[in-house]
């Protein structure tokens, strides 16, 4: 079978066609594109943050276990997906704790771990055969920004 598509394809509705109407509701999951960010974000505040459809997936349990290691008081209902976060006892510099291994969207903490601890140092190890890093566009914004960048191996921030 083939489908030849038309020059200009548009959707504004979606007409489903069946035997029986539709009806009830449904509850989306989380989403840690959305998610991810948002947990960063915490990091600016003292007052205590309560998020909600909180996805229950690694990317997130990590940036939760590197929230908890700089001194954030977490109280995480997985099942309810409801997330308080209280950063009030948050650590004023990194010490020995890593930024979350094996997720590019670690770099997501970047502005406001700098805006909080003021001196961030870590390894970039994943460079590019192309030549550019993708940290690279990020170190770039946080320059612009007015962050001094006193080494590029190991980052110094």
């Amino acid at each position: 079978m083939t489908y030849v598509f038309p020059e200009r394809v548009a959707m504004a509705n979606l007409l489903v066609n069946g035997g029986k109407p539709l009806s009830g509701t449904i509850i989306p999951s989380g989403n840690k594109n959305a998610m991810l960010p948002i947990l960063c974000a915490t990091v600016l505040t003292d007052e205590i943050v309560t998020l909600r459809n909180v996805p229950n997936i690694t990317d997130v349990q990590k940036v939760v276990r590197f929230l908890g290691a700089m001194g954030s008081k977490l109280d995480w209902d997985q099942p309810g997906g409801v997330l308080r976060i209280n950063n009030a006892a948050f650590h004023d510099e990194l010490g020995d704790v890593p930024l979350p291994a094996g997720m590019r969207s670690a770099v997501l903490l970047l502005p406001a771990l700098l805006r909080r601890v003021g001196k961030i140092e870590f390894s970039n190890t994943k460079g590019c055969a192309l030549g550019v890093r993708e940290l690279d566009p990020h170190i770039d914004v946080l320059r612009i920004l007015g962050a001094d960048v006193v080494s590029d191996d190991p980052i110094i921030l």
